[in-house]
């Protein structure tokens, strides 16, 4: 068997040594060989399994009695020191067509769904029959009566093996009480059998089929290509711009004399890896490609390691380019035959092309090699199962809309059976449309081209619903499931959502008008939370935004078609000259330039990003984030031990340029991947201290984070102005969510604002408590790493500290602010509130090191809270001056109203009143334009001279999936409000508004509808 092995790698290096093909002239077609590398593409074999199912029933053959239970009809069995799927032996079956054995079982197995099983067999010959002499194996499941419950048939590879991994499907409970495997053709000869095996796998992961479908908790399941878009005749247009995108997506090199001599080893080399060509532990000498999980003895390690699966798609990859530009005859024959053999083994398995990051170059080399797979007769197998493995076949033939019945009914909701996540837009688009490319050009492949475009315009470039998809109308991203806080969305999903706008522009299949308005709405929101070098938030890579989106949208033309290139997404890229998309496409940056097109300005915004639970504003050098966490979504993917409290209420506080407190340098990831890594995050830095945060006080090793966390409210979220002025909302009750229960905050509740006016933010807390009591309950005001060479604090009242280290609390009335000269910013506390200043070294986890933080404590409060403002850009002079003006009769802020019901603040500057109502039941409103206001709300109340100007939203979004609203859509909420004064609309036109002024009570009542937590900003007028 080994000498076989060898012949063919030892064949194949003398080809490509010497230049001479294995391949007779016969057989020049590109590898479609008589004896070809794989046998019938009907064989039911399934690809490796997502996650570790447990072993129901096993049959290794390496127990001592390794035999006992199975039953011969003719033929012999024995043990053999050659084993291929786990040591020290398989058992060798002396064979003939038409014997069998059977295996004892005895095992019950469950009606599928949610449990699934699979039936795995390991055969390997020793010797390789070809042509009629082929066997092929049946396997059946049978009952105790003899019944088959179920079937497969294993037909023998070109190299002489298979290994068949096959989903078993159920419609009842099932008792199977012996295997019996049947040899049904070929020639008789000695088998090994290894692994048999029923498996179990539950989990809440896609199954693919063995054709590589999704399959779906669904009879109904049916894809019919005819049931969208009638079939059309195939335009010149059409055509053309088959070629034209194909172009953008994966533009054809340079054809060469011929590759290098090295990489046609390396080639050939990768192609025998892939064949059994020694005895060990695995058939290879390493894990099988599809059959990690049978073997394995890390029953702990939930993940299957696509490694090699990984390697051969980026590979072949490779080689199918070097197939495209080499003009050696001999040296394309080697490749062809290496190329065909994968793709073989691909359409059998239904799993090369393995989706997700693993599986990134499988379709690339298919493109490139089409013309090969076309002769070979194999272009249109592989491309199906591109399809399948990619779910476009479900994007293209179903009805392209959210609410599709088959989408409700998918396992994983709309989202994933759209394939409209952020992880799908970055990671599978460029394989999904490349398996519509590499179809023969027909009428059909403009057909698919229709349906996908179709995809784009009302699935995963459209608006979505709930926590489903990506986009959003505030313009935020999410990731996937309801996550926006890994910044993947914004990074990621943007960059794969505008290659797909550009890849189908300037061609009759490009998006609707529509959809290129909103990406460019989304680009609107993109640049206003960039700053000058492309970071949103923390200056990290995760939050680091690639402008090649702005690229794209520009070079995709403006939404009307009238200009070639868009000008405002144009102007945006032209901010970021530092970019690598702008260096490497000098061409186009001449282009865009020539047209009297100029870079836009970075200016500063405040933004309602409502559908992150997340107020933006930008103030000068400073990016101010509020951070609330919602009901609906979760708070990180990623696992970070110790961070239990950070972004719970907190806040953001970003200099451009400059490390965060918590970073250990500029640049440092704050995000890390499924692990605790705190490499990066500044030695010692207490995250339930951070700026805003309120957590218990407790030991490092109880603050476990939950993995997918969410809040326990739907009320979160806030309203803004264009005037630099917001407010922000968030309640948090761990009573309400019983995932907080085995954990420290089980009791933390309390109820949050924060007032947003230019370089000031006022923040409120009512209701601060820990199961009824504050004695443990403290609030992170700023901290960061000490400076040796400069005093970091500047205190009211000239202050002074030891210079290495101190530990002392304060009184808010002796000491009413602090200015931190390394961040510049500044801290101002109302009285009677009590905080400790500490600097010297700190552990927290893992990490210690030397740092300095002021934090609230809330351990005298009968009902905890806090009053404070945060002011950026200042310097000491500032802070001495808000003191200053703190302390008139009418301060530049005064609290108006903090209790359980609502948040209220006034501001002297900016002649506003701002509310963060919760409870509008009872409302006593204090003195001023509001006199009422029917729902729980936030407002902004702007009155200048003889205008007034409101900002209001309703944060909960009311995205509540039920009956009659299954997607969770937003739905509408009008919001009552009363004002002092006879006003009017100065936009008569304005829609989800009405205003009617009262004569008699000298009142004006405005009755608004909002919708997705958005601001609804009006403008009045006296009348």
């Amino acid at each position: 068997m080994k000498s076989n092995y060898k012949t063919l790698f030892n064949t194949l290096i003398t080809a490509a040594f010497f230049l001479i093909t294995p391949i007779s002239i016969a057989e020049t077609k590109y590898g479609n060989y008589l004896d070809s590398r794989i046998g019938d593409v009907n064989n039911q074999t399934f690809d490796a399994l997502l996650y570790y199912p447990d072993k129901e029933w096993l049959y290794d053959f390496d127990t001592p009695t390794p035999f006992t239970g199975i039953a011969i009809d003719s033929g012999s069995i024995e043990s053999s020191s050659d084993y291929y799927m786990s040591a020290p032996q398989s058992m060798r079956w002396n064979t003939s067509q038409g014997a069998s054995l059977t295996l004892n079982v005895n095992i019950n197995l469950k009606k599928s769904w949610p449990t699934h099983y699979y039936l795995t067999a390991g055969v390997f010959q020793a010797d390789i029959p070809t042509g009629k002499n082929k066997r092929a194996f049946k396997i059946e499941l049978l009952s105790a009566n003899n019944s088959v419950i179920a079937s497969r048939n294993i037909y023998m590879h070109r190299g002489g093996w298979n290994i068949l991994c096959s989903n078993l499907k159920f419609s009842s409970n099932q008792t199977v009480d012996k295997i019996k495997i049947t040899q049904i053709q070929g020639t008789s000869g000695a088998v090994l059998l290894d692994n048999v095996m029923i498996s179990a796998f539950q989990n809440s992961n896609d199954v693919f089929m063995s054709n590589g479908t999704v399959e779906v908790e669904n009879p109904e399941l049916t894809m019919d290509k005819a049931k969208n878009y009638p079939a059309t005749t195939l335009t010149k247009a059409q055509k053309k711009a088959f070629l034209t995108i194909a172009e953008k997506v994966i533009p054809f090199p340079k054809k060469v004399s011929k590759i290098s001599i090295p990489k046609l080893k390396e080639y050939i080399a990768l192609h025998a890896f892939y064949n059994i060509k020694t005895k060990g532990d695995y058939a290879s000498g390493v894990n099988p490609l599809y059959y990690w999980r049978s073997v394995t003895k890390k029953e702990s390690d939930p993940f299957i390691h696509y490694t090699q699966n990984q390697l051969l798609c980026k590979k072949m990859k490779e080689i199918g380019k070097a197939w495209y530009q080499t003009r050696d005859k001999k040296q394309k024959a080697v490749l062809a035959r290496i190329i065909t053999d994968f793709v073989r083994l691909a359409v059998t398995f239904g799993d090369m092309p393995n989706p997700w990051y693993n599986g990134r170059g499988f379709a690339d080399g298919v493109y490139y090699a089409k013309d090969l797979l076309e002769e070979a007769g194999l272009l249109d197998r592989i491309t199906t199962l591109i399809m399948q493995q990619y779910g476009v076949d479900q994007v293209l033939f179903n009805e392209q809309r959210w609410d599709n019945p088959l989408a409700l009914k998918g396992k994983h909701g709309p989202e994933f059976f759209w394939q409209g996540t952020a992880d799908h837009l970055n990671t599978t688009s460029k394989s999904m449309i490349l398996s519509i490319l590499t179809a023969a050009d027909t009428s059909e492949k403009a057909r698919n081209l229709t349906r996908f475009k179709s995809w784009m315009d009302n699935i995963v470039l459209s608006y979505s619903p709930s926590v489903e998809g990506t986009l959003k109308p505030d313009g935020s991203w999410y990731h996937h499931w309801g996550n926006r806080y890994d910044n993947y969305g914004w990074v990621a999903g943007w960059r794969g959502a505008t290659e797909l706008v550009w890849w189908m522009s300037h061609t009759p299949f490009a998006v609707d008008k529509t959809t290129k308005a909103r990406m460019n709405h989304m680009a609107d929101i993109h640049f206003a939370v960039m700053d000058k070098q492309g970071h949103n938030g923390p200056q990290d890579k995760m939050h680091k935004v690639p402008s090649d989106g702005f690229m794209n949208l520009a070079m995709a033309g403006s939404p009307d078609g009238l200009e070639e290139i868009d000008p405002i997404p144009a102007s945006y890229w032209l901010a970021y000259p530092q970019e690598p998309s702008y260096s490497k496409n000098k061409k186009w940056v001449k282009q865009i330039k020539a047209k009297g097109i100029k870079p836009a300005a970075i200016k500063d915004t405040t933004l309602t990003l409502s559908y992150e639970s997340a107020i933006y504003h930008r103030t000068g050098d400073w990016q101010v984030f509020t951070r609330g966490i919602s009901k609906k979504h979760y708070h990180t993917q990623y696992q970070r031990n110790g961070y239990l409290f950070y972004n719970i209420g907190g806040l953001s506080l970003v200099k451009e340029g400059e490390a965060s407190g918590m970073q250990r340098y500029y640049g440092a990831p704050l995000l890390q991947r499924h692990g605790d890594d705190l490499d990066n995050i500044t030695a010692g830095y207490n995250f339930s201290r951070a700026p805003g945060v309120t957590s218990v006080i407790s030991n490092y090793n109880d603050l476990k984070q939950l993995y997918y966390q969410r809040g326990t409210s739907d009320f979160v979220g806030g309203t803004s102005m264009t005037n630099d002025i917001a407010v922000f909302i968030q309640e948090f009750d761990a009573n309400k969510n019983d995932k907080y229960a085995s954990t420290v905050a089980s009791g933390l509740r309390f109820k949050k604002s924060y007032f947003i006016f230019g370089n000031d933010i006022v923040l409120l807390a009512s209701g601060i408590s820990n199961n009824g009591s504050n004695t443990d309950v403290e609030t992170g005001l700023l901290q960061e790493a000490t400076k040796t060479d400069k005093n970091e604090f500047t205190f009211a009242n000239n202050l002074t500290t030891t210079a290495t280290s101190y530990n002392e609390n304060y009184s808010s009335s002796d000491v009413p602010w602090m200015f931190n000269n390394s961040l510049n910013i500044g801290v101002y506390l109302l009285p009677d509130q009590n905080f400790t200043l500490f600097k010297g070294s700190q552990t927290f986890g893992p990490l210690t090191g030397n740092i300095i933080s002021t934090y609230l404590t809330h351990s005298e409060q009968e009902k905890g809270w806090y009053e404070y403002i945060l002011r950026v850009n200042t310097n000491q002079s500032g802070m001495q001056q808000l003191a200053v003006s703190m302390k008139e009769d009418e301060p530049e802020y005064k609290v108006l109203q903090r209790d359980e019901n609502a948040h209220i603040v006034r501001s002297k500057q900016y002649s506003s009143t701002a509310y963060a109502i919760f409870n509008s039941s009872n409302l006593e409103l204090p003195q001023g334009i509001l006199k009422s206001i029917d729902k729980p709300a936030v407002l902004i109340v702007n009155k200048k001279k003889h205008d007034v100007s409101l900002s209001v939203s309703y944060p909960d979004k009311r995205i509540d999936e039920t009956d009659t609203n299954p997607l969770g859509w937003s739905l509408a909420t009008d919001i009552t409000i009363v004002l002092e004064g006879e006003l009017s609309l100065i936009n008569s036109q304005q829609k989800n508004v009405s205003v009617v002024a009262d004569s008699i009570n000298k009142t004006t009542t405005v009755i608004t509808t909002v919708k997705d937590g958005l601001p609804l900003n009006i403008n009045l007028k006296n009348m």
